[in-house]
Formats: structure tokens, C-alpha cells, sequence
């Protein structure tokens, strides 16, 4: 299943009349558009709303194993030649918070990628942007996804509107632009849902592997999950298993500089 948010509606409509999604009319707190494959919420703008409608909808309609999230809608940019053109978001910015959060893009994908900076107003100075795009939800949406799904679950996409002048942004305009990359991003969403057809990941011998090298290193909660992520990452890429971790069991940790020598020796091999 996928779970899609929009912040406006204009940015949905062309989604529920591509997938053919039907209004949830028992819902009376959200606009709500599904069918069996996908679940589109119109979230209303900002990171608030965003985070809300998020943590609302996968609490009340449930998620599965090969579910995700995906946050779609306009965005603008400081530089006016990526107007028109489609982004994957690999790291997002809270302009209030100054907090950086990073998804995990494991799918191949012809989209060019983009970094982006959520803020809690329209921006029109460049100057202010410390990312390429800017937005009001992208922050929002992936704190409130994360306390639901994986990093490799949470996805961004976001279409260049303007250059931060906001000339000729109508509903129609919005509309319009969103129709001309209906199927590139339905074909990104294909591939999503292929990645997640796949059994889990790991098996129950390298979930324990990943888990007795943890303790054996004396890993810290952070670099426990660097360390899944190397391995989910080189996984996928290479297609191998990681059962050669268990040649790491014998090294000796004592103290901190021991360990981040043994860490970072480890990760070397999963690069």
C-alpha cells in the first residue's frame, strides 16, 4: 500500500483521477482518496498540518510490511532553470529547527535528486534558503512518517513551480504542471512497490549476525543503526548476504578508540 500526501488539493486531483481513487466519506477530518493499492490524504499546508494528517492517517488505516510513504507537491527553487522539473529529495532541512533528516533512496531511479528546505512561511529570498528547494511540509511529513516507517520507506518528490516569485500559481497552473509527470512518477512508484515484494530483507541468521556484532563491538544505539543500514544498503546493492560479518566476532573492544577503529573497519567492508 502506498500512503500519499498532498498539501493541497489541486496537487491530489490529478492523483485520484489517475488512480481512479475514491473519497473515504467517512472520514470527516481529512479528504481522503482511496482504492485497494493506494491512499491518497489531502494534508493542508504547512509542517504542522502535515505531521497531524500523517500520523493520523497511518494510525487510523494501519500500514503493512511493503507499505510507504510518499510526499508529493510543488516546491520553488533559488535557481529559476529547475522550474517544471521533478526532484527525489535526498535530505530535508528544518529552516525553524535546524534538524537535517536524510531518506534512504535503495530504489534506482531517473529522477534527478535534490536537497530541501521546509520553512514556516513562503519564502521569496534566495538568500534565506540554504537547501536548492524550498517548501512548507517536506520536515513535517518525514518526522511523523519516521515514527511509523524505515528511512527506505519514506519518500519525497517535489515539482519545481516557480523561482520564489510566485508569478502565474494558480490552481489550474498547479493542476496542469502535476498531469505532464503523472507517469514518471507512477512508473517511480512501480518500482517502490517491486523493491517491496522481496521476503524481509534479512533472515532471522543475519538479523542475529548484525545483532551479535552490535553487542560484540559494544556499539552505541546510533552506530547500531548505521551499521543495519550499511548492511541493508549493501545487501540491496550487491545482492549478497552478510553471513561474512561473523569473521568480525574475534576483535577484542576494551575501550571507546577501540571501538571506532573496529567500527569503521567493519563498515569499510560494507561500502
Amino acid at each position: 500500500m502506498i500512503f500519499l500526501f498532498t498539501a493541497l488539493y489541486a496537487e491530489a486531483y490529478p492523483f485520484i483521477n489517475y488512480f481512479k481513487l475514491k473519497r473515504d466519506l467517512q472520514n470527516n477530518y481529512f479528504q481522503v482518496f482511496s482504492n485497494d493499492e493506494a491512499l491518497l490524504t489531502v494534508t493542508g499546508v504547512g509542517k504542522i498540518n502535515s505531521a497531524i494528517a500523517v500520523a493520523y492517517t497511518l494510525g487510523r488505516y494501519g500500514i503493512y510490511r511493503d507499505s510507504f510513504a510518499l510526499n508529493f507537491g510543488i516546491a520553488g527553487s533559488k535557481f529559476p532553470q529547475m522550474k517544471g522539473h521533478l526532484y527525489l529529495i535526498n535530505k530535508v532541512i528544518d529552516s525553524e529547527t535546524k534538524k537535517v533528516f536524510v531518506p534512504d533512496v535503495l530504489v534506482d531511479h531517473s529522477f534527478e535528486e535534490s536537497d530541501l528546505e521546509t520553512f514556516n512561511h513562503p519564502v521569496k529570498d534566495a538568500y534565506r534558503m540554504e537547501a536548492n528547494l524550498c517548501d512548507m511540509e517536506g520536515s513535517g511529513f518525514y518526522q511523523a512518517a519516521s515514527k511509523f516507517f524505515d528511512a527506505h520507506q519514506i519518500y519525497l518528490l517535489k515539482l519545481v513551480s516557480d523561482s520564489l516569485d510566485f508569478e502565474g500559481i494558480s490552481r489550474d497552473f498547479v493542476i496542469q504542471l502535476v498531469e505532464e509527470k503523472l507517469k514518471e512518477i507512477d512508473e517511480f512508484i512501480k518500482m517502490i512497490k517491486e523493491s517491496f515484494k522481496t521476503e524481509e530483507v534479512f533472515s532471522e541468521e543475519e538479523k542475529n549476525i548484525i545483532k551479535t556484532l552490535s553487542d560484540k563491538l559494544k556499539l552505541t544505539a546510533s552506530q547500531r543503526q548505521i551499521l543495519y543500514k550499511a548492511c541493508l544498503h549493501y545487501k540491496v546493492r550487491e545482492n549478497k548476504g552478510v553471513d561474512f560479518l561473523k569473521g568480525f566476532f574475534g576483535m577484542e573492544v576494551t575501550n571507546k578508540k577501540e571501538r571506532e577503529k573496529a567500527f569503521e573497519e567493519v563498515l569499510s567492508h560494507l561500502r
